[in-house]
């Protein structure tokens, strides 16, 4: 083989090893960047990281080993890198590995953003000082252990104990039983996958980023605290989050985000009615005057209601609603909100 040629081809060899270095983390890709220097990373070392667009001139989400340990760290707002990075998460163990562990303990900084890397790039991170969580990491990665075989006692049976990446290097063959140390889940084969037990257990802890999957995965409910920051419980269909319930006080300052469009019940009436419990918008569409008569407001508080009257004519109210009266006038519409003993209206 010619120089020429062997040295094309090991370049494309590093081009494909390039591309298939990358891990994934709660959904999220991070591409491998390059090898650690000295400073700020490990010599050698792979680090990866992605544009997360956060801050005016940073953005970057970093996963690096520093001192044998692994990080995660993000520029937040700033000119000068070195003002401006912050620490999120550390293993709570060294892994001196060039790849990061499949699963491991990390440890929070506990504050949003982070904590400021002081002395950056040459000085070692600080260590954290938050909460303890367990980490998947799928890609390129190592075990985070060998894990155990299993034991047969006459009270019990110690189940193998396996990382994510090497049960799925095992063949699937109906019956196999094991525990999976980075999900702290017992996992069974179908033949087909790897699947959790789900146990048999009033109050379940679920951990974050295990989804309760409805027929495949486009359609869950998960738990997640994106970069440790805030937790969240998103409803996905579709692949998409529909319903997020968080406090995110970096973006948003709301706990219920709505992702997408959405539909509230509404019935259409021509005669008297009782406002039911199921009731949101009620219509009045009669050919004479009707008296809608609504639920006791010490009983319902908090409860919005929107009431149309699209007639010519008057449409009674059964209790008096603070700002309206006892009347809805012709084609009027009013949004009425219960108020320990009052109904108020709020447009």
């Amino acid at each position: 083989m010619k120089l020429k040629q062997l040295l094309f081809l090991t370049l494309f060899l590093a081009a494909i090893q390039q591309m298939k270095a990358q891990v994934i983390i709660n959904g999220t890709t991070f591409p491998i960047l390059g090898a650690g220097t000295s400073s700020p990373f490990d010599t050698g070392i792979n680090y990866y990281g992605f544009d997360a667009a956060v801050g005016l001139f940073g953005g970057d989400v970093y996963l690096f080993r520093r001192d044998n340990y692994w990080y995660m760290a993000q520029r937040g707002i700033g000119v000068m890198e070195s003002v401006n990075v912050y620490l999120s998460l550390r293993t709570v163990l060294p892994y001196p590995t060039n790849f990061p562990p499949d699963c491991a303990q990390w440890q929070s900084y506990g504050t949003s953003p982070g904590v400021l890397w002081s002395g950056y790039p040459t000085s070692s991170p600080t260590a954290p000082a938050g909460s303890v969580q367990n980490l998947s990491i799928t890609g390129s990665t190592v075990s985070a252990g060998p894990g155990t075989s299993t034991a047969t006692f006459p009270e019990y049976i110690d189940l193998s104990t396996k990382s994510t990446n090497d049960i799925l290097s095992f063949s699937n063959n109906p019956g196999r039983l094991l525990y999976n140390m980075c999900d702290n889940a017992i996992q069974y084969n179908d033949g087909l996958a790897w699947k959790s037990v789900w146990p048999n257990k009033l109050n379940y802890p679920i951990n974050l980023n295990q989804a309760l999957e409805f027929g495949n995965t486009n359609t869950q409910i998960v738990g997640r605290n994106p970069m440790s920051l805030f937790n969240q419980i998103a409803f996905k269909t579709d692949n998409k989050d529909r319903l997020v319930l968080e406090k995110d006080n970096t973006s948003n300052f709301s706990t219920i985000n709505l992702k997408s469009s959405f539909s509230v019940p509404y019935v259409l009436k021509t005669t008297n009615y009782t406002i039911s419990e199921d009731d949101h918008i009620v219509v009045f569409q009669g050919t004479t005057a009707q008296t809608f008569t609504l639920p006791a407001p010490s009983s319902t508080r908090g409860r919005l209601l929107i009431i149309v009257n699209t007639t010519s004519l008057n449409l009674n109210l059964s209790h008096n609603v603070i700002g309206l009266g006892t009347v809805l006038s012709p084609g009027q519409r009013a949004s009425i909100l219960s108020i320990n003993t009052d109904w108020l209206k709020v447009n």
